[in-house]
């Protein structure tokens, strides 16, 4: 990442004339001014930006300074660089300080007329935004939410993703988080991992070439993916190998080996390093030359562990930058305030449930069990979305599939539940009347009297052994989850 980007940023936020796009503003001209040396040939620019962000803000007499200190950085930059043109000065931005320096003379003379403007001895970082407020209304921006699930990410986007992860410090490499998109941010222009990347080359070369209007990176939308460090996908790949020689000791190995190629610094450790996509072509490299009289019969494992690695990395980074660590059980109820539970509530309170489900199951022997399913099914729909993947779906029987479905409106699903349940003989779901109860639009009660009130009801009419211990847990989960 270099200065120019910083500019470009700072200069679409100060357009945008609201408080807080005007604070990030000059925080990015701050930034690309730390990031340069006195004698860079952009020093020139980049004063003039932090001088003309100081008299947006209302600082005058500093803006007038900086703006000074600009154009005495223009003979420093020339002298200092390697190429020389005629026109330099003018490239360097000498008729823009000009101007600036010249609007605040005609326009704020009294404000400015005691400045030395040879004085150097300050610090032109430093941001006073104490009149912000008062000079612009301050516009509160709606969060962005993402429109998709973590879930149904594809694999394209999780792999480019960790491509993401991999980046140089010089590279921008962006995740959507409203569309779920990953992208590259080239010369002020977007640029999707996502699809046909020849297709997507060609148009970022012909917005660069015809010079079309940069693409701003809304940092609230745009979220930059961070720099894996090594360290971090070294012990990712070790456990992703399960103990599997020769994978599991190679890591150490690898640990060791790379850190030949930085003899020249003798302080450097492993910790130091980032995975970037070289350094993963280095893993892959010494890999290779480790085991190549077996890479034949490692191939396949090892590309498979490498893959894990990455897939891991990238939704355990998405996770936690995206979905604010949230599993996909807990984002579907964000909204919903009388449903209180976070991730370490909902295990414990749900694991007894969920074993009860594996234990005894529906069927129409048990039709007090079945009602209660339908009646009292929220717990039942936060545990399906929690446990959803294949694996566990297949040793969960239809009905209980059918049976969430239908107590949180999603009709269309359950419909078709009953219709492949009843094809492929899978189970007998037409239990007391199921088919009847998805016109009934039923929809289970959140207060936790009327269910305590009903679930002790049952409780006093049943012995039956398994239909207490159900309702049991019930009424425990109802106390602990329930307001």
């Amino acid at each position: 990442m270099d200065f120019s980007f910083h500019l470009q940023q700072g200069q679409q936020l100060l357009e945008k004339q609201d408080a807080l796009s005007i604070k990030k503003a000059l925080e990015h001209f701050k930034v690309a001014n730390e990031m340069t040396e006195d004698e860079h040939v952009g020093k020139p620019k980049i004063l003039y930006h932090l001088a003309l962000g100081n008299l947006v803000i209302g600082n005058i007499e500093k803006s007038y300074k900086i703006a000074y200190k600009a154009k005495r950085s223009i003979d420093t930059a020339i002298e200092n660089s390697m190429i020389s043109m005629n026109n330099m000065r003018q490239m360097l931005g000498e008729s823009d300080i000009d101007a600036l320096i010249d609007h605040i003379d005609k326009k704020y003379p009294q404000l400015v007329l005691f400045t030395d403007t040879e004085d150097d001895d300050f610090n032109e970082n430093e941001l006073d935004f104490s009149l912000v407020s008062k000079l612009y209304q301050t516009t509160e921006k709606q969060e962005i939410k993402p429109q998709f699930s973590i879930n149904n990410l594809t694999e394209d986007v999780i792999m480019a993703t960790f491509m993401g992860l991999g980046r140089t410090n010089d590279e921008l490499v962006y995740f959507d988080k409203l569309k779920g998109d990953v992208l590259s941010h080239v010369q002020g222009y977007f640029s999707s991992h996502i699809g046909d990347q020849s297709v997507a080359g060609r148009r970022l070369a012909n917005r660069i070439t015809n010079s079309e209007p940069t693409d701003f990176v809304d940092e609230d939308r745009y979220i930059l993916i961070d720099r894996l460090l090594l360290t971090e996908f070294l012990n990712e790949f070790k456990k992703q190998t399960n103990g599997i020689e020769p994978f599991f000791s190679f890591v150490e190995y690898f640990s060791i080996e790379v850190l030949k190629d930085f003899t020249y610094d003798k302080d450097l450790t492993i910790d130091d390093l980032a995975c970037s996509n070289h350094m993963q072509g280095k893993f892959h490299e010494i890999f290779s030359n480790k085991y190549k009289n077996r890479i034949q019969e490692l191939k396949n494992n090892y590309t498979n562990i490498f893959e894990n690695t990455s897939k891991s990395l990238a939704t355990t980074w998405i996770r936690n930058k995206i979905f604010d660590g949230a599993t996909e059980a807990k984002s579907s109820f964000k909204e919903d305030n009388s449903f209180k539970f976070h991730k370490e509530q909902f295990h414990k309170g749900h694991l007894p449930i969920i074993e009860f489900f594996r234990n005894y199951g529906f069927g129409t022997n048990n039709p007090i069990l079945t009602y209660f399913s339908v009646l009292a099914t929220t717990e039942r729909c936060v545990i399906l979305e929690e446990l959803y993947n294949p694996k566990i779906l297949d040793s969960i029987l239809s009905d209980k599939l059918l049976l969430a479905y239908v107590t949180s409106g999603k009709i269309d699903l359950a419909k078709t539940v009953i219709e492949n349940s009843t094809k492929n003989g899978e189970s007998d779901i037409n239990i007391w009347g199921l088919n009847s109860k998805l016109d009934l639009g039923l929809a289970p009660t959140r207060n936790r009297d009327q269910r305590l009130a009903i679930y002790n009801d049952f409780l006093s009419k049943t012995e039956n052994p398994v239909e207490i211990k159900f309702l049991n847990l019930l009424i425990d989960f109802c106390n602990k989850h329930y307001e």
